[in-house]
């Protein structure tokens, strides 16, 4: 018999091993997420087989009540009911209530953890549950929400000696971005990254000078690619390099780190949130493989006897898929196809699934599953908008593809938090 398009589909079930969810705080597995398909696409049934939780329209939904583990089963069929692909997880519910003294924490990540949005509400739902005092670590943010996360940012900038970005800070923004370059007093400016909701954020751009320099406010004039012709900036600031590198030594030093920020005792809970910046460029076996071995260069030194902290828990975050095309087209045009950022998030995903879940590159080492909790559509901005210039009809729309609203912050927190509790 002749398959169907449905029936030749590839879902690609992104499943970890183990999902950890604290006790009192809510999992979503959502639909769109678990499994690889386009945008609306309807030619399959997703289903959740589990003694607890909910299989709604959306996805799975579970808020544990008391500790405990369960098997979930996922099951994919096409529209005749043909299984397409079926697989299984342990939903492992961790207690609230472990732990004692005062945990180091240190975020290291993109722009995912530039605004502070996520190690904030781990912060708060640690000092909610209670049982330890949580001392968050970091050049970036405020006390007591310090982090180190950067716009931009990729494995390989923390895994080597990194990479100066210039962060201005924006407002009046009209037009996407695709691959601009800008001049500012001589010097040319590479944007690599771009957070504009509603025409205000950042944007991060690289120079190709080691010596350029900016000033407090000013003006940036677009030299090629897409974007406004002309950018007003009131504030700017430089990320350097590898906040973890010791210049002296040339290679990473964790434990000057600490010293040199005066913090007694060792690194609890590192958190790690890369990826999204690793796949704009092209995805493919040979590039994959060079991302799998930053990470685990960045890793080995976060565990390194000599300059890290053997005992340290890492908690490492899937990179997330981002929301709808409508998002993607505000923030880059026509330059960004959602279903292909879908696509190569998937594959480096399961790359990261492949090295680092179940304890394989070692028993400190355990996956957050953030591409599976947070909601693509209601985690990330929204506004209405009209449906043409000749259509007064009003729609809602994402105003930004890759940056959550603060719900989704929030969500990928439940995640981050749940996994560390699983260490307690």
């Amino acid at each position: 018999m002749e398959k169907t398009d449905c029936q030749q589909l590839n879902p690609r079930l992104l499943l970890p091993e183990r999902i950890y969810v604290t006790v009192g705080r809510e999992l979503n597995i959502w639909k769109d997420a678990i499994v690889l398909m386009p945008e609306g696409y309807t030619g399959v049934q997703i289903n959740f087989f589990c003694d607890v939780g909910l299989n709604k329209k959306r996805g799975f939904r579970f808020k544990p009540e008391e500790p405990g583990e369960y098997t979930l089963t996922v099951t994919v069929d096409d529209v005749n009911g043909q299984n397409l692909e079926t697989k299984k997880t342990i939903i492992s519910a961790v207690p609230n209530c472990s732990g004692s003294g005062t945990k180091n924490l240190l975020f290291i990540g993109d722009s995912l953890f530039g605004g502070g949005q996520i190690a904030e509400e781990v912060r708060n739902l640690i000092l909610k549950d209670g049982r330890f005092k949580p001392e968050l670590i970091g050049s970036e943010g405020k006390h007591p929400v310090c982090h180190e996360g950067r716009g931009g940012y990729r494995f390989d900038h923390y895994a080597t000696k990194g990479q100066r970005f210039f962060r201005f800070e924006v407002t009046g923004i009209k037009s996407p971005f695709n691959k601009p370059v800008y001049q500012h007093h001589g010097f040319k400016f590479y944007g690599v990254e771009h957070n504009i909701t509603d025409g205000t954020g950042y944007i991060s751009c690289v120079s190709d000078s080691p010596v350029a320099t900016v000033e407090n406010s000013g003006t940036l004039e677009k030299e090629s690619g897409q974007g406004d012709s002309e950018i007003s900036f009131h504030n700017y600031e430089i990320t350097t390099f590898n906040p973890f590198w010791n210049d002296e030594k040339n290679c990473h030093d964790f434990q000057k780190y600490l010293a040199d920020r005066k913090v007694s005792g060792n690194l609890d809970f590192v958190f790690i949130q890369l990826g999204n910046n690793d796949i704009w460029s092209k995805v493919d076996s040979a590039s994959v493989k060079k991302i799998i071995q930053y990470a685990k260069d960045l890793l080995s030194q976060i565990l390194s006897a000599k300059s890290g902290f053997p005992e340290a828990k890492i908690i490492l975050g899937l990179p997330t898929a981002g929301g709808s095309q409508d998002g993607f087209g505000i923030n880059y045009g026509a330059s960004a196809n959602v279903e292909q950022i879908k696509s190569k998030t998937r594959v480096l995903s399961e790359a990261l699934v492949k090295t680092f879940d179940r304890g394989a590159f070692s028993k400190n080492v355990r996956l957050s599953p953030n591409i599976l909790w947070i909601d693509r559509y209601y985690g990330y901005p929204r506004a209405e908008t009209q449906v043409s210039d000749r259509e007064t009809t009003l729609i809602e729309e994402h105003t930004n593809g890759g940056h959550p609203s603060l719900s989704g912050y929030q969500q990928m927190a439940d995640a981050f938090y749940s996994t560390m509790r699983s260490f307690l």
